[in-house]
């Protein structure tokens, strides 16, 4: 028993590193895979010479020009109404 116990904990230490590796590899992988994706569908959009094809799978990936109304921002406060009372709930 006292060698039962130790040997069984190295095998399922072995599983837990084997599970995590193939998990990253998979990761890297389907990342490889998509992006090799994305750069077939921009070459497939522009070999017919459909250029808005390409334009817009090239302004899929790059961020917004203008800022979004509406979504909130690090470092602003919004001025509160008249009225509104704020209630903090937790250690805060």
């Amino acid at each position: 028993m006292d060698t039962i116990i130790p040997m069984v904990l190295i095998i399922l230490g072995c599983c837990a590193v084997t599970i995590y590796v193939l998990t990253i590899a998979l990761r890297d992988a389907t990342r490889r895979i998509s992006g090799m994706n994305e750069r077939l569908m921009i070459l497939v959009g522009t070999k017919d010479g459909n250029d808005s094809a390409a334009r817009a799978l090239v302004a899929l990936s790059k961020p917004p020009i203008k800022k979004l109304s509406g979504v909130a921002q690090e470092g602003k406060s919004a001025v509160k109404p008249e009225g509104q009372i704020d209630v903090t709930v937790g250690l805060g």
